[in-house]
Protein backbone atom coordinates (compact mmCIF):
# COMPACT_ATOMS: atom_id res chain seq x y z
CA UNK A 1 0.00 0.00 0.00
CA UNK A 2 1.45 3.33 -0.98
CA UNK A 3 1.09 6.65 0.84
CA UNK A 4 -1.81 7.91 -1.29
CA UNK A 5 -3.81 4.71 -0.76
CA UNK A 6 -3.20 4.90 2.97
CA UNK A 7 -4.39 8.52 3.10
CA UNK A 8 -7.53 7.65 1.15
CA UNK A 9 -8.35 4.79 3.55
CA UNK A 10 -7.66 7.02 6.56
CA UNK A 11 -10.03 9.70 5.26
CA UNK A 12 -12.76 7.10 4.70
CA UNK A 13 -12.18 5.71 8.20
CA UNK A 14 -12.53 9.15 9.82
CA UNK A 15 -15.68 9.97 7.86
CA UNK A 16 -17.29 6.70 8.90
CA UNK A 17 -16.23 7.06 12.54
CA UNK A 18 -17.42 10.67 12.74
CA UNK A 19 -20.93 9.56 11.83
CA UNK A 20 -21.17 7.88 15.23
CA UNK A 21 -19.14 10.32 17.33
CA UNK A 22 -21.34 12.28 19.77
CA UNK A 23 -19.53 15.55 19.04
CA UNK A 24 -19.12 15.03 15.30
CA UNK A 25 -21.50 17.86 14.48
CA UNK A 26 -19.41 20.26 16.53
CA UNK A 27 -15.99 19.27 15.26
CA UNK A 28 -13.99 18.14 12.28
CA UNK A 29 -11.02 15.79 12.43
CA UNK A 30 -8.19 16.73 10.08
CA UNK A 31 -5.47 14.19 9.27
CA UNK A 32 -1.88 15.07 9.92
CA UNK A 33 0.85 13.65 7.69
CA UNK A 34 1.10 9.85 7.94
CA UNK A 35 4.13 8.04 9.29
CA UNK A 36 5.22 4.91 7.50
CA UNK A 37 6.38 1.87 9.46
CA UNK A 38 7.38 -1.56 8.19
CA UNK A 39 3.95 -3.15 8.76
CA UNK A 40 1.60 -0.16 8.79
CA UNK A 41 0.88 3.49 8.23
CA UNK A 42 0.23 5.53 11.38
CA UNK A 43 -2.11 8.52 11.37
CA UNK A 44 -2.91 11.07 13.98
CA UNK A 45 -5.22 14.00 13.56
CA UNK A 46 -6.17 17.32 15.00
CA UNK A 47 -9.60 18.70 15.74
CA UNK A 48 -11.07 21.83 14.34
CA UNK A 49 -14.08 22.96 16.31
CA UNK A 50 -15.89 26.21 16.92
CA UNK A 51 -15.51 28.09 20.17
CA UNK A 52 -18.97 26.97 21.29
CA UNK A 53 -17.65 23.53 22.27
CA UNK A 54 -17.01 23.50 26.01
CA UNK A 55 -13.57 22.77 27.47
CA UNK A 56 -14.93 19.58 29.05
CA UNK A 57 -16.15 18.34 25.66
CA UNK A 58 -12.81 19.21 24.08
CA UNK A 59 -11.08 16.98 26.63
CA UNK A 60 -13.26 14.06 25.54
CA UNK A 61 -12.06 14.50 21.97
CA UNK A 62 -8.44 13.64 22.75
CA UNK A 63 -8.72 10.14 24.21
CA UNK A 64 -6.41 8.35 21.74
CA UNK A 65 -3.51 9.67 19.70
CA UNK A 66 -4.45 8.07 16.38
CA UNK A 67 -4.79 4.87 14.40
CA UNK A 68 -2.80 2.56 12.17
CA UNK A 69 -3.67 0.88 8.88
CA UNK A 70 -2.02 -2.47 8.20
CA UNK A 71 -0.26 -2.62 4.85
CA UNK A 72 -0.97 -6.34 4.49
CA UNK A 73 -4.77 -6.33 4.76
CA UNK A 74 -5.75 -2.67 5.27
CA UNK A 75 -7.15 -3.39 8.72
CA UNK A 76 -7.58 -0.26 10.86
CA UNK A 77 -6.55 -0.33 14.50
CA UNK A 78 -6.85 2.41 17.12
CA UNK A 79 -3.49 3.08 18.75
CA UNK A 80 -3.24 3.81 22.47
CA UNK A 81 -0.76 6.28 23.97
CA UNK A 82 1.39 3.40 25.24
CA UNK A 83 1.38 1.69 21.84
CA UNK A 84 2.36 4.93 20.16
CA UNK A 85 5.35 5.19 22.47
CA UNK A 86 6.36 1.59 21.69
CA UNK A 87 5.60 1.73 17.95
CA UNK A 88 9.20 2.50 17.03
CA UNK A 89 10.51 -0.48 19.01
CA UNK A 90 7.98 -3.25 18.31
CA UNK A 91 5.60 -3.60 15.33
CA UNK A 92 1.89 -3.38 16.17
CA UNK A 93 -0.04 -6.62 16.23
CA UNK A 94 -3.21 -6.58 14.12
Amino acid sequence: MNREEAIRLAQIYLLEEDQYHPLALDSLRILNSPTEYEECWYFDYRYYYPEKVSDQSRDLLVMVPGFAIAKRDQQVRVVTWNELYELNQVPLQF
